[in-house]
């Protein structure tokens, strides 16, 4: 069985996303990879071909990761419960539809 673990090549600082521009003083490259890690065990996205990225989908103005699956269409979502600088992120829950999976269309 396969195992990815997801590691994130990440803007300077976690709190950049689309919809804050970076300030004119820092580049967009991107930083090291950093292997993501909950609860201090790195995070296991099952099959690979993740698609990370940071958003505020629960609407408390902190940015969680939300992690996209390749293979089956599913979406993870991580919360963050850190107001500021590094994320804490806590254990996944499936990004849902009334009581059904999200599904999301691959291929």
């Amino acid at each position: 069985m396969f195992a990815a673990t997801l590691i994130l090549c990440a803007a300077p600082a976690w709190s950049q996303s689309p919809e804050r521009p970076h300030p004119s003083d820092e580049t967009s490259a991107l930083s090291k990879p950093r292997l993501v890690r909950v609860d201090g065990e790195p995070i296991d996205v099952d099959t690979g071909h993740a698609a990370p990225m940071m958003r505020d989908w629960d609407g408390d103005g902190t940015l969680d990761l939300l992690v996209g699956q390749f293979g089956k269409g599913n979406l993870r979502v991580y919360p963050n419960s850190a107001e500021l600088g590094k994320p804490e992120l806590g254990e996944h829950v499936w990004a849902k539809v009334q009581k059904s999976k999200l599904k999301v269309p691959t291929g």
